[in-house]
């Protein structure tokens, strides 16, 4: 009995050291440079949006990528590809 309670502390102390990556909504890259000159213009009420892929550059942070989780690109008028 003790070795059962012993395994499975240890597996749930191991768990907490497991990333949490799958539950990550908001990736920023700055180490590739934006290049706007691919990504298409989304003219929008805060200022031009650039689009390439799931990556966009916002008006307010003109020199980092940030990546949009799938599926929510729709939210301004945009569709996956």
């Amino acid at each position: 009995m003790i070795r059962k309670v012993i395994a499975i502390g240890a597996a749930l102390f191991a768990l907490m050291f497991v990333a949490p990556a799958a539950q990550a909504l908001h990736c920023e890259n700055v180490s590739r440079p934006v290049d706007t000159s691919h990504a298409k213009a989304v003219e929008l009420p805060f200022g031009t949006v650039y689009v390439q892929g799931n990556w966009v550059v916002l008006p307010f942070e003109p020199d980092v990528w940030i990546f949009v989780p799938p599926g929510t690109l729709t939210l301004i008028g945009e569709t996956d590809r």
